[in-house]
């Protein structure tokens, strides 16, 4: 009887060591880290893939930013002048996906670019037009469209890629469409919209 007994206490003893072992051991273990979600670091020039939709800037909108930009180290952006302007994906509004102002600071010669990621500025070893640009004495990109009935590809109202791009230097405006397009550029004076020349 008292083997019996013991038996049992040791019977119970090991189902009780066994179920607590169950119960503990799952703590005791190293838990999985969350995954970290790491911002990429400056990776160079690349490719941009850009969303379907992006939202379209005027003109005026982003040469304030870009005069208004302070780089870091800081640079004296008093002694400048306007001498380029480039717009991609232009759309029926004059507004573009993204704009480069080429600007000269003293001796040097520096792209400004605006989209919807904010300004960043380039040195640029490459020349610039040698024309000063002043943006009070020139159409706006929109008003130019309007005067001039210049015909943009139709897209798809939530697609901001129109292909088109829009250059202002040497006082005139140069529109370029997309390959498959007729005409594929077009000329216009910049101050009073006159058709200089047409390219199919």
């Amino acid at each position: 009887m008292r083997r019996l007994t013991i038996l049992l206490i040791a019977i119970i003893l090991i189902l009780g060591f066994c179920f607590g072992a169950a119960l503990f051991l799952p703590m005791l273990q190293p838990q999985p880290k969350p995954p970290v979600n790491v911002t990429p670091k400056n990776l160079g020039i690349a490719e941009i893939h850009q969303l379907a939709f992006v939202q379209p800037i005027d003109m005026q909108f982003a040469e304030n930013e870009v005069n208004t930009y302070q780089p870091y180290p800081a640079v004296n952006r008093t002694n400048q002048t306007l001498h380029y302007i480039r717009a991609t994906n232009l759309n029926s509004a004059g507004d573009a996906t993204s704009w480069v102002f080429g600007i000269r600071e003293d001796n040097m010669t520096t792209l400004y670019t605006y989209d919807r990621n904010g300004v960043a500025r380039i040195p640029w070893n490459a020349g610039l037009p040698n024309q000063e640009i002043n943006l009070s004495t020139v159409l706006t990109p929109g008003e130019l469209i309007t005067l001039a009935r210049i015909q943009m590809p139709v897209t798809n109202s939530s697609q901001a890629q129109t292909g088109v791009i829009l250059e202002l230097m040497n006082g005139d405006y140069t529109i370029t469409y997309p390959p498959g397009n007729s005409p594929q550029t077009i000329t216009f004076n910049a101050t009073t919209g006159a058709l200089i020349s047409v390219y199919e």
